[in-house]
């Protein structure tokens, strides 16, 4: 599982490297170890579920919180994203 776990992190630097299209290891590093943070909190608490083991707060309220302002987030930016693709569109078309 460790070998899993390493190529996983090799394969999310190689994606943040080409998404954020900077050689700025320095932002890169942040995002990367936000994005670990991230993802370890979340797989502990999901193990603190699965195993039953009571922390004082509902694991699965908060996945569901979670899960509904995504959701929300992504309702209300839906114009919002379209828009500003339609001017990118339109500024590109331009040249």
């Amino acid at each position: 599982s460790g070998w899993i776990a390493y190529r996983v992190k090799l394969l999310k630097r190689y994606f943040l490297e080409k998404s954020m299209g900077t050689t700025d290891l320095g932002k890169v590093n942040l995002v990367d170890n936000l994005l670990d943070g991230t993802i370890l909190v979340l797989w502990l608490m999901r193990m603190l579920d699965f195993l039953e083991v009571e922390t004082g707060y509902a694991v699965k309220s908060l996945f569901s919180v979670g899960a509904t302002g995504t959701l929300v987030f992504g309702l209300a930016s839906k114009d919002i994203a379209s828009q500003t693709m339609a001017g990118l569109s339109l500024h590109l078309s331009e040249k």
